[in-house]
């Protein structure tokens, strides 16, 4: 339930984000959704056996909405390349994946 609560919630700021930008609104709907639904979910739609484990993803999560949040505002009010907001949400993406992924499979 937590995590169609985070789909939610991502779609609208998505389409926040959409209304305000320029050329790229595509880019940013689709861009904003995506990175703000991963992170939302890791942040309150997934549950770990290890609270530790949980917690450390949760921050990296807050961590990670805070600068795509950051990135989507930026690219929705200036007319920027369109090509460096696809390479910069997807590395930005891909390194958030990569540490979730590496903090999940720690063994303790």
């Amino acid at each position: 339930m937590n995590a169609v609560i985070a789909l939610a919630v991502s779609a609208l700021i998505a389409f926040g984000f959409c209304s305000f930008a320029g050329s790229l609104k595509y880019y940013v709907l689709v861009g904003a959704f995506l990175s703000c639904a991963t992170t939302l979910v890791a942040m309150i739609g997934v549950v770990h056996e290890h609270e530790r484990r949980g917690v450390n993803v949760r921050v990296l999560g807050g961590l990670f909405l805070v600068f795509f949040l950051l990135l989507n505002a930026i690219f929705a009010f200036v007319d920027l390349s369109p090509t460096a907001y696809i390479v910069l949400s997807g590395l930005g993406l891909l390194v958030f994946v990569f540490v979730a992924n590496l903090i999940g499979s720690v063994q303790q």
